[in-house]
């Protein structure tokens, strides 16, 4: 039985998604974003974070940046 779900997501500035300001996100500033988001889809619920190239290095930063 599956009990999971998915959800992708445009990092903040790239596909569909506004750009705020001029300047471009950090990766840091990225990975904060994607962890506001994972707080409230997600609750305490355990993630897999799949992401390629930009997408992978803000997963793996909020990896080492907040492990839990």
């Amino acid at each position: 039985m599956n009990t999971g779900w998915s959800h992708d997501e445009d990092l903040r500035g790239h596909g569909a998604s506004l750009p705020r300001g001029l300047d471009k996100p950090s990766a840091t500033e990225m990975s904060a974003d994607l962890s506001v988001l994972l707080d409230a889809v997600g609750g305490s619920r355990r993630a897999e974070l799949v992401g390629q190239s930009l997408g992978g290095m803000v997963s793996q930063r909020l990896a080492v940046e907040a492990p839990e």
